[in-house]
């Protein structure tokens, strides 16, 4: 699933509302039983990014991979139950009762990214690519090795986001990305009427 941004804007209004779209935070891990008890806002769409894996085993694994609660902006989630079950249930040789207890790494475990924006309706099921099988992402039907969470974390399958604009209004609106770092806004595109 992807989520889209269409509204009406007005081109000095651009700049400030891309700028919110890359903000970084940190969080503590949370963990799950229920979906419902994501971060979702009023129009049932999840808040904010979230990376998931199994409560129990992998979610103390996850520290040993060098990676930071919060890191890329992504909310940690582990999930057991209900939560677990309707989001790695559905995945072939995943046991879907119970999350793994026989790990000895976390590149034996599973993991998802569930995109911010993704309706309550859907999130259980992410797109392929979101999800990080034993250390392998499949995308566009090719498996990719994926040797750490970190690059898992800043890979398109975690890192890359969709977002799109409609321009209502007769005047061409100039796109610009903001460099998180400068503070420079960057040229992307023109968008006409």
């Amino acid at each position: 699933s992807f989520s889209r941004l269409h509204t009406m804007m007005k081109p000095a209004l651009l700049v400030p509302l891309l700028s919110l779209l890359s903000q970084n935070g940190v969080h503590s891990e949370t963990h799950i039983r229920h979906l419902a008890k994501l971060p979702f806002n009023e129009d049932n769409r999840l808040s904010t990014h979230i990376f998931a894996y199994p409560a129990g085993k992998c979610a103390s694994l996850i520290k040993s991979d060098n990676i930071v609660e919060g890191q890329w902006g992504h909310e940690f989630v582990a999930l057991h139950g209900e939560a677990y079950t309707a989001v790695f249930g559905h995945l072939q040789g995943v046991d879907a009762s119970v999350p793994p207890t026989d790990v000895q790494s976390f590149h034996d475990c599973l993991a998802v990214c569930l995109e911010k924006g993704t309706q309550q309706s859907v999130v259980a099921r992410p797109l392929p690519h979101r999800y990080w099988k034993h250390g392998l992402v499949e995308d566009e039907g090719k498996v990719h090795e994926v040797n750490t969470m970190d690059e898992f974390l800043s890979s398109d399958a975690c890192g890359k986001v969709e977002y799109g604009f409609v321009n209502y209004h007769k005047n061409t609106v100039k796109i610009y990305w903001i460099n998180a770092r400068t503070g420079e806004a960057v040229p992307n595109q023109e968008l006409g009427y």
